[in-house]
């Protein structure tokens, strides 16, 4: 997403950070930004923000709710931050596992 709805030639930021208890994962784009009073409902299903630039992609408004739905399984969230006219960032964190977490998790 972050490249699709991001003018060409712009740059799109990856950054990781951990901590004892959680690994946070962000994207930050340049692209057109979304209204907060859209930013919770992109999460939604079939949901799609009406602007021009989406017209004119394909969509089913899947993605970020197939996205929210995976990464809550796993304990964790996702969230945007964004103003219209100057990017997004979308970030997820997950609570992070030791070895001995994942063996007992498949035994339990």
């Amino acid at each position: 997403n972050a490249v699709a709805y991001s003018p060409p030639g712009s740059c799109v930021r990856i950054a990781v950070e951990a901590d004892a208890a959680r690994v946070t994962l962000r994207v930050q784009d340049e692209g057109i930004g979304i209204a907060p009073e859209e930013q919770e409902a992109i999460f939604r299903p079939f949901y799609r923000v009406d602007n021009e630039p989406n017209r004119l992609r394909y969509s089913h408004g899947l993605g970020l709710y197939i996205a929210r739905r995976l990464i809550e399984a796993q304990k964790g969230r996702i969230w945007v931050e964004s103003v219209p006219g100057q990017g997004s960032t979308f970030a997820f964190d997950l609570p992070r596992w030791e070895a001995s977490d994942v063996s007992q998790a498949f035994v339990d």
